[in-house]
Formats: C-alpha cells, sequence, structure tokens
C-alpha cells in the first residue's frame, strides 16, 4: 500500500548482550531504532533451546539493555514449520505466547511470509493512523478567539 518499512535483521543476540558479550551493544544499538520487532525462533529446536526460553532470552536481554525495548510493539515468526514434529512445538508456543501474534513460517516451503507481511503492514497502518490522530493540525486549534 505504499508503505515503506526499514528492517533490521540482528543475528546471534545471545544471553549476556546487555553486558556486551558477543556483539551485544552493536547489536541492541539497532534495535533501539526499531519501532516493530519480530522475534524469530526455531520451532525444531536445533540448537537445544526451546523456542519459548529463546524468546524469554531476547526479552530479557532487550528488556536489561533499555528498560521498555521489550514491550514495543512485536509479533514472533516461528519457524522451520516443515521439520518434523514442529506443529506440537508451535502449539505449545502458542499457548504460552498470548501477548502477541506468533505466526508460523517455512523458508523450505514457502509458506507463512505473506502473513507477516500482512502483519507488519497493520502495524505499520495502525501506527500511521495514530501519528496523524496524536498530531495537532492548522486551524483545529482547542483556542478560542
Amino acid at each position: 500500500h505504499g508503505a515503506k518499512i526499514t528492517v533490521a535483521d540482528i543475528p546471534g543476540l545471545i544471553k549476556g548482550a546487555h553486558e556486551n558479550k558477543g556483539l551485544g551493544h552493536n547489536f541492541l544499538r539497532h534495535i533501539e531504532r526499531c519501532e516493530t520487532l519480530a522475534y524469530v525462533v526455531d520451532l525444531s529446536s536445533a540448537d537445544g533451546v526451546k523456542p519459548w526460553d529463546a524468546l524469554d532470552i531476547l526479552r530479557r536481554e532487550l528488556e536489561e539493555y533499555l528498560p521498555g525495548l521489550s514491550r514495543r510493539p512485536a509479533l514472533v515468526v516461528a519457524t522451520k514449520t516443515d521439520v518434523a514434529n514442529t506443529a506440537r512445538t508451535l502449539s505449545a508456543l502458542r499457548k504460552r505466547v498470548t501477548d502477541v501474534p506468533v505466526l508460523a513460517v517455512s523458508a523450505l516451503n514457502k509458506t507463512g511470509t505473506d502473513a507477516v507481511l500482512d502483519t507488519f503492514e497493520k502495524a505499520i497502518e495502525y501506527r500511521l493512523e495514530w501519528d496523524s490522530r496524536s498530531v495537532p493540525r492548522a486551524g483545529n486549534s482547542s483556542s478560542s478567539d
């Protein structure tokens, strides 16, 4: 619909990033400029971390770095839905995460990406609508002459 978005891919945010471990503050500074966050979690738990635990770590690191950062508008992108036994994990994730949308994606099968884009578009439209209502306009003065 003509809205322009900038996407920042912030890989490698690790536990302890708020203490500048790994590339910590370098990544976190980029996130500060983001108005909407997409937490990408792996449903296959290939790294041994359950997706809800990974989400908790990410949110905690953001909050420790800058209070309020983890409360920005967000969604969860749950990847690798093409891997065996991830349907149960997706269901468990959706039961645990109720404050933001959880969207399922498979890059291999090319599914779910439209829903992610639609959700971002709605977030942008909401932000633009809110901004237009909250910005004073010429001729809308509340004082009487």
